[in-house]
């Protein structure tokens, strides 16, 4: 097992490892030309597959844990003014007093198969979309919270750390927030005046949410999915064809929250600051997956080195 599978250059030092293997996954990667891939097949080859049997295929079970009554009780009274990433994150705080465990794997159990459960104690109940849940259990093992969470927990971190790591990494605008955002900025756009509002966007080089997020530069099969159930039942709404005249003069690569966050809008689930939190939901399962397969090695996997060089002057 000594392939060369890069050239390892100084100009990477500058863009970091963005496309530098760090390891593997079991569950999922990104074909560059095909897209995101589920066990060496293509993501929408599952999008018709029980959920359940999904979540079992990524984890090996179908996680579940009963929370104590006290422990519910102290997650009720998180402040709800705070960003929703943060209330799940003080939520994980308390379950690694009072739902304490001993492994690292039983932590994990405590953490998966009660989340669900938190969520709708603090924001209410949180519709499960199958076709959204389906298409976003994980993304090749490189997003940046799964990144973070197997970072931590290679280092020595508990599982709950691990997690809470992620959840801050989820809080990003271009992570958790992308949906979001990339459906404010539709929402914002004025349909008449588009051409000059793109054009403005594009002189000040702000960001065009959901669209050229790497490495889904040149497709995002996700994408097309979502935009294809919209057309079949949405596709007289006003705000969907703005979608894809937005799409059409971009002329960029739609990521699959160019149309997720809009799909969930059009399913009735209108509390955009609440789509990270289906996002972490989905996404879990494969960040728990990937760190059930890290708490079965006994040495570091990642361990950043970095090279001296002095400081320019001014």
């Amino acid at each position: 097992m000594h392939d060369t599978l890069f050239e390892l250059t100084e100009d990477h030092l500058l863009e970091g490892p963005r496309s530098i293997p760090m390891g593997y996954c079991g569950t999922s990667h990104v074909d560059l030309d095909q897209g995101l891939m589920y066990f060496g097949e293509p993501v929408e080859n599952f999008i018709d597959t029980p959920l359940d049997d999904l979540v079992e295929r990524f984890l090996g079970q179908i996680p579940f844990y009963v929370l104590k009554e006290e422990t519910k009780v102290l997650i009720d009274r998180i402040d709800r003014h705070v960003d929703p990433f943060e209330q799940l994150h003080q939520a994980v705080e308390i379950l690694s007093i009072e739902e304490r465990k001993e492994t690292f794997f039983d932590q994990l159990q405590v953490v998966l198969g009660s989340m669900k459960e938190i969520a709708e104690i603090l924001f209410g109940p949180m519709p499960i979309d199958p076709l959204f849940f389906a298409l976003h259990l994980d993304e090749g093992g490189g997003s940046p919270p799964a990144f973070v969470a197997k970072t931590l927990a290679s280092n020595g971190c508990d599982a709950y750390k691990a997690i809470q790591g992620s959840l801050l990494s989820f809080s990003a605008k271009r992570v958790g927030y992308e949906m979001e955002n990339a459906l404010k900025q539709l929402q914002t756009i004025d349909l008449d005046e588009m051409e000059n509002e793109l054009g403005e966007i594009k002189d000040k080089e702000k960001i065009f949410y959901g669209y050229n997020l790497y490495p889904f530069l040149k497709v995002d099969t996700r994408a097309y999915i979502f935009e294809k159930a919209l057309s079949e039942r949405f596709m007289d709404e006003p705000l969907f064809q703005k979608a894809q005249l937005l799409k059409n003069k971009l002329g960029l690569t739609p990521h699959s929250h160019a149309f997720s966050g809009l799909y969930l809008f059009f399913r009735g689930f209108e509390e955009s600051r609440l789509y990270g939190v289906s996002l972490f939901l989905a996404r879990l399962n494969g960040i728990g997956a990937q760190l059930i397969e890290e708490c079965q090695k006994t040495t570091l996997e990642i361990h950043p080195y970095y090279f001296y060089r002095k400081r320019e002057e001014g």
